[in-house]
């Protein structure tokens, strides 16, 4: 809280944080992106795994 504060209080502080606010949404936004495309890959995978074993 206290670096946070310096920052805000300092002339360049704003811009600073502004930065890392931008930075994290950035890195959550391609967080989610990724652990999506994981996601659909993995499942494909398995569905194809499963029709090996289980065939119809």
């Amino acid at each position: 809280m206290k670096l946070l504060r310096c920052l805000w209080q300092d002339r360049l502080g704003g811009l600073v944080a502004a930065e890392y606010l931008l930075l994290g949404t950035l890195l959550t936004i391609g967080l989610l992106v990724g652990i999506n495309s994981v996601q659909e890959a993995l499942l494909s995978k398995l569905g194809q795994l499963a029709g090996l074993i289980l065939p119809p």
